[in-house]
């Protein structure tokens, strides 16, 4: 247990607050995240504000000041860790003024984490996406996106900011150790067939099969996270974009452990999900629009189409070492193949990335099916089963659902969405 941790609440725990800390290493952070090391390095503004707004939250832990004299007797630790991030320029064509614009799209993770400052051992992980978007008659320079992060980063005074949405959805998840809440998952796989469409479909080199796995690995656990409210053992990615699964947690914890980089232990999980995005494809229709006397919306209207086919699994985890790397295997307790589809109408002309599309249609359909993991939505598993699907015992969409509730509600202990809501 936490040991001398405890406060004299039994039902809260004083974490000292460690701020802001990086993932990785220093140097690889600092080249591939150029505006948030700056964040990163006004240690004090970010530390002063975030622990001022924390007092307003009902938090299960009682996070005290790494000044306070029961913060610094305190074993366990809390920081924010950043992970890289991601800025993406999407131009268009506005039909109403007829002039490009530009849609910036800022991402980057920040994993919260619950450590034994002592041992080094990570007790909780819950990972979260804050996404800030942005529109420009221009192409943004370096100035303007360093200004745009900034600005993510001063909005703890704003109930209605991504940084304000950000810290409630965290503080609605339970830090504790439960053996049976620990989740992992997976490294997102592609087949040769999706792998060759994403090449297809994008715009820069950047745009690969490698980074639409992590990036998709990484949204998974946010999303795995935020719907089932339990902590994450998350996936480690190299320098080179491959993740794998791992017994060490790389970090730079300045508040808290010194200016060196550490490797922090990670618990074993309970459970691991897993994807295969085994399909992609598109397709384009084009409807022409009753005629109208103002026709600066255009007379023809665009339908483009966006579907993929996915495997899915839950997995009873079983680790081992095998050649010095972390291998987890287990007992497959779910598997199936779903089908999602998602359409794009715009009228006039418009600049469109079909890897982005791709990335927001796999999104889309892991979070739905995370909620329906929970719900067990008989319409909703019988709308979207692939057709690859020929067994009619693996069809029967009831069968699915009483499973889902055998395995997520009563086994992992998930509460289901309509529970929690009324639980408010």
């Amino acid at each position: 247990m936490f040991g001398s941790a405890h406060a004299q609440d039994s039902t809260k725990f004083d974490v000292r607050y460690c701020g802001l800390g990086l993932q990785g290493a220093a140097n690889d952070f600092t080249n591939s995240s150029p505006n948030l090391i700056k964040i990163y390095k006004n240690q004090s503004k970010f530390y002063s504000e975030s622990f001022q707004s924390y007092k307003n939250i009902n938090w299960n832990i009682n996070l005290t000041s790494k000044e306070d004299a029961k913060g610094k007797e305190s074993g366990l630790g809390l920081v924010h860790v950043l992970t890289p991030e991601n800025t993406d320029v999407q131009s268009y064509i506005d039909p109403r003024d007829n002039t490009k614009h530009y849609n910036v799209s800022y991402s980057f993770g920040i994993n919260t984490i619950l450590f034994d400052v002592s041992a080094l051992k990570i007790k909780a992980v819950i990972p979260s996406i804050i996404n800030y978007n942005e529109s420009y008659t221009h192409s943004p320079t370096s100035l303007e996106i360093s200004a745009a992060y900034a600005k993510i980063f001063n909005g703890f005074s704003d109930p209605s900011s991504a940084l304000s949405r950000w810290v409630g959805s965290v503080s609605e998840i339970p830090i504790n150790e439960d053996i049976r809440g620990s989740l992992a998952v997976a490294p997102v796989v592609l087949s040769d067939a999706a792998k060759t469409e994403l090449m297809t479909a994008r715009s820069t080199p950047q745009q690969s099969p490698e980074a639409f796995s992590r990036n998709l690995t990484v949204k998974y656990e946010a999303l795995l996270a935020k719907t089932f409210k339990k902590p994450i053992v998350p996936v480690v990615f190299g320098a080179s974009g491959d993740g794998k699964p791992s017994s060490q947690y790389i970090a730079n914890i300045p508040e808290c452990l010194g200016t060196n980089q550490v490797s922090m232990g990670l618990p074993d999980p309970s459970y691991e999900l897993r994807l295969k995005v085994d399909v992609l494809a598109s397709g384009k229709v084009q409807h022409a629009l009753s005629e109208l006397a103002d026709q600066s919306r255009g007379t023809v209207q665009t339908e483009l189409d966006y579907g993929g086919r996915y495997i899915t699994q839950i997995v009873a985890v079983e680790s081992q070492v095998v050649e010095n790397e972390l291998v987890r295997g287990g007992k497959i307790l779910d598997e199936r193949a779903f089908k999602y589809a998602r359409s794009l109408r715009f009228t006039g002309d418009r600049e469109i990335n079909s890897y982005g599309q791709y990335e927001k249609l796999s999104s889309s359909f892991i979070q739905e099916l995370l909620n329906n993991y929970t719900t067990q939505d008989k319409k909703w598993v019988k709308s979207h089963m692939s057709a690859s699907i020929t067994d009619k015992k693996a069809r029967d969409n009831s069968t699915v659902a009483k499973s889902w509730k055998k395995l997520i509600t009563e086994t992992m202990l998930v509460t289901a969405v309509n529970d929690k809501e009324k639980a408010k």
